[in-house]
């Protein structure tokens, strides 16, 4: 329980869940907006406006900063540092590549399943297209968590 307790106490921790809680938060006010209704399964899904991974890393990177004794020098901010370049370039390139593979599959079997002879085929779900990010959902998001750890380690 003690750990537990630590682990509630962590402003690094708390600006990490916090950050991610927002983002997805976002999410779903943003895309209900467009499409004019509740659009609830957007908070547990990925892609979109403000990337929620890119405002978490970032939010444990600049509270980390703030927190840790070294400040920048610290091997800790280099840790989350790094870890952070990693997860936006992740965002942007590897996972919105995917997305985009995904989009054209998912294209393609429908085309192949409307043409298909045999009614009575096997009908394959869809992949899942929104994953990555455009870099100004990436950027929003590094934004919104360096905002979210300023609050988080001010208070």
């Amino acid at each position: 329980m003690e750990i537990l307790l630590d682990l509630l106490q962590n402003r690094v921790f708390i600006a990490g869940i916090l950050g991610w809680f927002i983002a997805q938060s976002a999410k779903v006010v943003i895309d209900s907006i467009k499409s004019k209704t509740f659009a609830k399964n957007r908070f547990n899904g990925s892609g979109g406006m403000p990337s929620s991974h890119s405002c978490m890393v970032t939010s444990m990177t600049i509270a980390t900063a703030m927190q840790a004794e070294g400040g920048l020098g610290s091997v800790e901010f280099a840790i989350a540092l790094v870890f952070t370049f990693v997860t936006l370039h992740d965002a942007m390139g590897v996972r919105w590549q995917a997305g985009l593979h995904a989009r054209l599959l998912n294209k393609y079997m429908r085309d192949l399943q409307d043409n298909a002879e045999n009614d009575a085929e096997e009908e394959i779900g869809d992949l899942k297209e929104f994953l990555g990010h455009r870099p100004i959902e990436v950027l929003v998001g590094v934004l919104l968590g360096i905002l979210i750890a300023i609050t988080v380690c001010l208070v």
